[in-house]
């Protein structure tokens, strides 16, 4: 897909913004070849549209067969929230959303984010992962966004972990099935 392991980094005052940034236009990057869709999915291609239905058919199946506790679902909405508000923080077409990324490591609750990585890796195990390897999956766009979303999900649980990590001093594996590279690196 074009995702390679991220390297985010702290400036010598402790913010990621920099690093966030070149992050934010790497998904954007990859996104322009794989996601044909606007930010609610939608697209005025009928065969696109076509294919996101088919998705999100199979994906609302395996979500009702594999239900999340209220607060996992509330930690999975903030996780969901963040990564789209770093998104459009950077990528936006509207001019008054763009703002350059502030986040001191230091400002950091430690281990705040564990409990955002943790959930995420189950959205990515549980359901993510099966809607991918499901026989009710028809169609070649279908099966493209499958794998675009589990590796983006993959994506931003390393970017999380690894800002967890500088958080809290300490290096560890964003997801057992993830074949990145967890990269902390200070400046």
């Amino acid at each position: 897909m074009g995702f390679t392991a991220p390297k985010i980094k702290k400036d010598a005052d402790g913010d990621l913004g920099e690093s966030l940034e070149k992050e934010m236009k790497n998904i954007k990057k990859i996104a322009d070849n794989h996601w044909p869709y606007d930010m609610k999915g939608d697209s005025s291609n009928k065969d696109e549209q076509e294919s996101i239905n088919k998705y999100v058919g199979v994906y609302l199946k395996i979500v009702k067969e594999n239900k999340f506790s209220k607060d996992e679902d509330t930690t999975l909405n903030i996780f969901m929230e963040a990564c789209k508000g770093l998104y459009e923080q950077v990528n936006s077409s509207d001019t008054k959303k763009l703002k350059k990324i502030k986040l001191n490591v230091s400002e950091l609750p430690k281990g705040y984010l564990k409990e955002i990585v943790s959930v995420a890796n189950k959205l990515h195990d549980d359901i993510l992962t099966k809607v991918s390897e499901s026989d009710e999956l028809k169609g070649k766009g279908a099966k493209k966004i499958a794998k675009y979303l589990s590796c983006l999900c993959k994506h931003w649980i390393t970017i999380f972990t690894q800002i967890d990590s500088m958080a809290t001093g300490k290096t560890s594996n964003s997801s057992k099935k993830s074949d990145e590279d967890v990269s902390v690196e200070d400046e």
